[in-house]
């Protein structure tokens, strides 16, 4: 019942901004879903502790700005940091995956956290899109978000069901929205997008279906961005360059 109450609802139109906001109530509110994110990001590496903080476009006057700073304690008292990238933008502006693993450096290196792990959050096609300078720690998509959603209904106390319900209407409906774009990007140049390939060759990386366990110090990003930044140390003693 509660699901079909949100059936005939249509939104306008849907921007990143809008599931930003949808995440930054859900991770500053939920208890349930701070506890998913962490298992989910981590592949069952971490569990989280204490929330500590989240911050929507977190700035850097050098670096510029991360989407979301999802900032946790761990059960070993370690501050990790998520550094989120949300993308649903059609057509598909280059993602900047190496601003983010500089971000998180810096961060280790200014004493803000102990550990970061930089994740992108999009619909699922989006992966596959992406170039070795544009792959992260981790990714999350908007279809597990929905699916998340679903569960919540029974598993969330903090989140009444018609709640829920309208919350993966909305993931829905901004992936209906995503492939309806892409649909009709793929018509307007069809020969373009007829030669490009599903996904990129086996031989090259690319983000898996199921990315593997991740370290929270990331994992070593392609080598043509690696000069962009250091790999995270304990006891940092040089800049990020």
């Amino acid at each position: 019942m509660a699901q079909n109450m949100w059936e005939n609802l249509v939104f306008d139109v849907l921007i990143e901004r809008d599931i930003n906001i949808l995440l930054l109530e859900e991770m500053r509110l939920s208890a349930a879903f701070q506890a998913w994110l962490v298992d989910k990001l981590s592949n069952g590496q971490k569990r989280l502790s204490k929330l500590l903080n989240v911050t929507h476009l977190a700035a850097n006057v050098e670096l510029g700005t991360v989407d979301i700073l999802f900032l946790f304690e761990d059960e070993q008292a370690k501050r990790c940091a998520f550094l989120i990238e949300n993308k649903m933008d059609r057509p598909r502006e280059k993602v900047k995956a190496g601003r983010y693993f500089e971000y998180g450096e810096k961060g280790v290196y200014d004493g803000a956290w102990d550990e970061y792990l930089t994740c992108l959050i999009a619909p699922s096609d989006y992966f596959s899109e992406l170039s070795e300078t544009e792959y992260f720690s981790g990714y999350l998509s908007y279809e597990d978000l929905a699916d998340w959603f679903v569960r919540a209904q029974t598993e969330d106390p903090s989140l009444p069901a018609p709640r829920a319900a309208y919350k993966e209407h909305l993931m829905r409906f901004a992936l209906s929205q995503w492939h309806n774009i892409t649909q009709g990007l793929a018509t307007k140049h069809k020969t373009v997008f007829a030669a490009k390939p599903v996904a990129p060759p086996t031989a090259q990386r690319q983000p898996p279906q199921q990315p593997p366990a991740p370290v929270l110090s990331g994992i070593k990003p392609p080598s043509a961005v690696s000069v962009l930044f250091l790999i995270h140390i304990s006891e940092p003693t040089r800049r990020v360059v």
